[in-house]
């Protein structure tokens, strides 16, 4: 079977899936991971075949050059799996008529969960104004036909018939939404990786692990007490 994976340049989206692409090759199947063209060499580790679009610093961009390209070659591969926020992922499929599966890297995401993130601010903060919703939606899908006009709504109610969450059930908020048959919990994404040996001993001060998400904004002061 040969596989087509759809991801966007952010490490907490890609990384966990390098697991499954390993065991996909090792089960016989052949792997193309679609990503920028400067992310070549950790596709390269993964074990799967490269092929690229454009990076953007705006995610707008990269969600269209990431279309384009894999619009190009869909045709050719038996399954697709794409990344949550590739929103354009169901459209995509449904065209070329292929079977989708759907990754997500964090919780699977229904309408209250939804809400509660665009409440909490941070990145999709300012998508609690339809509005600018809607326009940006419309900006990068520019005519394709989706389920709704809101790319959050999309990715909400339009899913596929299997999505796979690196995440236990037990702590998936509103798990009772999520039927058992269309979304499968894996819980942690566990793989041999590269080891990075750290020498502790060389201080005797205590030692404290920070751990950030993806995208870190217009946190200065926060950095510097670090």
């Amino acid at each position: 079977m040969k596989i087509l994976f759809i991801n966007l340049p952010y490490h907490g989206h890609f990384m966990p899936t390098i697991g499954l692409v390993r065991e996909l090759i090792k089960q016989g199947c052949a792997v193309t991971y679609l990503m920028p063209f400067d992310w070549k060499e950790h596709v390269y580790e993964s074990g799967a075949d490269f092929a690229g679009y454009e990076n953007h610093r705006k995610l707008s961009e990269q969600i269209k050059n990431a279309y384009a390209a894999a619009d190009r070659v869909a045709k050719d591969y038996d399954m697709i799996v794409y990344e949550q926020f590739f929103f354009l992922g169901k459209h995509l499929v449904e065209k070329h008529g292929k079977p989708a599966v759907r990754i997500f890297t964090a919780p699977a995401t229904n309408g209250k969960l939804m809400k509660e993130y665009i409440c909490a601010g941070g990145a999709l903060g300012i998508f609690k104004h339809k509005w600018i919703c809607k326009l940006w939606t419309k900006d990068i899908a520019k005519g394709i036909p989706m389920k709704t006009d809101c790319w959050l709504d999309e990715i909400v109610q339009n899913p596929p018939a299997l999505n796979l969450v690196y995440t236990l059930k037990e702590y998936q908020p509103y798990a009772e939404d999520f039927p058992e048959e269309q979304y499968k919990f894996l819980g942690a994404s566990v793989y041999d990786r590269k080891e990075q040996n750290i020498d502790f001993k060389k201080t005797n001060l205590p030692v404290i692990y920070i751990s950030l998400g993806t995208i870190v904004k217009g946190a200065v002061s926060f950095l510097k007490s670090v």
